[in-house]
């Protein structure tokens, strides 16, 4: 089975189209297990609760969850559907953004992060998962600083860690709270 595909698919159907695999989501994001399996019966023949489990395992930045008695799954970010994410109690004082040189521009000089096509600006708890996300939009990405201590006390931002992981959402973050950070070895 292709794992790979497997899940992209599943965050195809998590995160942006539920409705493509009559699947219904609840306001936190979570699916029936049951209802995706057969939704990707068709295109994954076989696939079972063990290969979701597989995905979870091997998966590097946790997209999925599966409730406890695996009868539900979640996608943890990413989604242009509203779910409403868990909020973090405390945060690192700074996160990273990840992104190509010339957005990176447009954002310190004008409105910040904004969600574009998602429902949350994506950031990270370290520069080398910053780095990554860079590099899928420029081979010489630029890492962004963000004062998350300053972002929550001034602006009243409310950051979102849905896995305790190290990918962080937030609805935007005006272009005071970000810097330019030291450049990006690749």
């Amino acid at each position: 089975m292709n794992m790979k595909l497997l899940s992209k698919t599943i965050s195809y159907y998590l995160r942006h189209s539920p409705e493509e695999a009559d699947l219904i989501l609840t306001s936190a994001g979570w699916a029936d297990t049951l209802e995706l399996l057969d939704a990707l019966e068709p295109k994954f023949p076989g696939v079972s609760v063990e290969h979701l489990h597989q995905l979870i395992v091997e998966e590097p930045n946790a997209r999925f969850e599966l409730s406890t008695g695996d009868d539900q799954i979640r996608a943890h970010y990413g989604h242009s559907v509203p779910v409403a994410l868990p909020v973090a109690s405390s945060s690192p004082s700074i996160l990273y953004h990840g992104t190509s040189p010339e957005i990176a521009d447009l954002v310190l000089s004008g409105e910040g992060l904004r969600p574009m096509s998602r429902t949350y600006v994506h950031l990270s708890d370290n520069t080398d998962l910053a780095t990554r996300v860079g590099l899928r939009k420029s081979p010489s990405p630029v890492v962004l600083l963000v004062d998350a201590k300053a972002l929550r006390a001034d602006a009243g931002v409310v950051l979102m860690n849905p896995n305790d992981g190290q990918v962080w959402l937030a609805d935007s973050v005006p272009a005071k709270y970000l810097a330019r950070g030291p450049r990006v070895k690749v």
